[in-house]
């Protein structure tokens, strides 16, 4: 499977779970969540390790939903594969976690990420391809624009994804 694929099938850019101590209508009515609230358009690049750079462009909504979650949607072209994708954010009263799940075109499961949430940012971590593999990924809010960090690492600590996707504010 060529390396777009791969990435098309496994990385969402933007997922957010959050220990945060809210309730599910509240979603809306955090910083970070209202900050993001609206109509955001992104481009940027992923570099593989072997120099491979595969241009991300996406156009997304993020609103709170009548049921209280907050949900981001929309469609990226990643390479030459579309997508359309949606996250969706919920508060699990078991956990007291604010949690999210993640779906694309193309994919058989949806897939959920623990991340550090602050007003500004988010910041999150989650094993990734083979066991001791990792995901990061940092989401910066900065007047009008997030500026989101993505990087791969291997079990061994080889950097295998880096790469960078700047959102603009479009309402």
């Amino acid at each position: 499977m060529n390396l777009v694929r791969y990435l098309c099938r496994f990385l969402p850019l933007f997922v957010i779970v959050a220990s945060v101590d809210l309730c599910a209508g509240e979603l809306g009515e955090h910083p970070f969540f209202k900050s993001i609230t609206g109509e955001w358009s992104g481009e940027g690049d992923l570099t593989a390790a072997d120099g491979q750079v595969i241009p991300v462009r996406e156009e997304w909504t993020g609103a709170e939903t009548d049921e209280g979650f907050f949900e981001m949607s929309g469609h990226r072209m990643m390479g030459d594969d579309h997508q359309e994708f949606r996250w969706v954010f919920s508060r699990n009263a078991a956990t007291e976690l604010i949690e999210c799940r993640y779906w694309h075109t193309g994919m058989d499961e949806e897939l959920g990420f623990e991340v550090q949430l602050t007003e500004k940012q988010a910041d999150l971590r989650t094993p990734f391809g083979e066991p001791g593999g990792e995901l990061r990924i940092s989401n910066r809010f900065e007047e009008r624009k997030i500026t989101g960090e993505v990087e791969v690492t291997e079990a061994s600590g080889i950097t295998t994804l880096t790469g960078e996707v700047i959102y603009q504010r479009k309402s």
